[in-house]
């Protein structure tokens, strides 16, 4: 039982300081990536329709958008709410 123990003592110290190391490092600066924004649309109506080259297109109504979210993953993390217009504008 004690032996036991003391095998789960070390390996959860183990993976603690293993984590704590992994997480304290960066491998990239954030002065040479640019942020890549994520959307996320709220529409009360929208169309998927096939174009010519095999590819699908989502075609909204801005009328018919009520929020647009756009957000950034690490290490930006950046969150803000935009308008219809100001996607398209992108």
């Amino acid at each position: 039982m004690f032996k036991n123990l003391f095998i789960a003592l070390i390996l959860l110290l183990t993976t603690a300081s293993c984590n704590h190391s992994i997480l304290g490092q960066r491998s990239f600066s954030t002065s040479q990536i640019a942020p890549s924004y994520l959307f996320v649309i709220l529409s009360n109506y929208g169309l998927v329709q096939e174009a010519g080259d095999g590819s699908y297109q989502l075609i909204l109504d801005h009328g018919d958008v009520e929020k647009v979210l756009a957000f950034t993953n690490s290490p930006y993390r950046l969150v803000q709410h935009i308008t219809a217009q100001d996607l398209q504008s992108i």
